[in-house]
C-alpha cells in the first residue's frame, strides 16, 4: 500500500463528489476493521451512494461537515479511484 485516498460520507442534498465506493470495485482496505468500524459507526453500508472516495490531494473538495477517513491504496487501486473520479470526457479520451 503506497497511496492514500479519503473515504467520506456525502451529506444529504450535496452535489455528488468523487466516486461511490461501490463503483471503484474491490479495494483491499474496504474489508479492514477500521473501515468496517467507521461505516458501522455512521450506520451506513459500503454500498450506499453516500459513501464516496477521492484520491489524495482532492480533499479540498470534501465538504467541511462530511465525515472522512484516510485509507491506504495500492498503485492499481489508486488508478481505479482516479479513473472513477475523473470527469467523463477525460476518461473517454484516456480510453481512446
Amino acid at each position: 500500500m503506497a497511496d492514500e485516498a479519503l473515504l467520506f460520507v456525502l451529506p444529504e442534498r450535496h452535489p455528488r463528489l468523487g466516486a461511490a465506493l461501490s463503483a471503484v470495485g474491490e479495494l483491499e482496505c474496504a474489508d479492514s476493521p477500521a473501515v468496517l468500524g467507521w461505516l458501522h459507526a455512521h450506520g451506513i453500508p459500503a454500498s450506499s451512494e453516500h459513501v464516496r472516495i477521492l484520491p489524495a490531494g482532492a480533499e479540498v473538495l470534501i465538504p467541511e461537515e462530511a465525515e472522512r477517513l484516510p485509507v491506504p491504496l495500492s498503485e492499481e487501486e489508486t488508478l481505479r479511484v482516479e479513473h472513477a473520479c475523473a470527469p467523463r470526457s477525460v476518461t473517454d479520451l484516456e480510453s481512446e
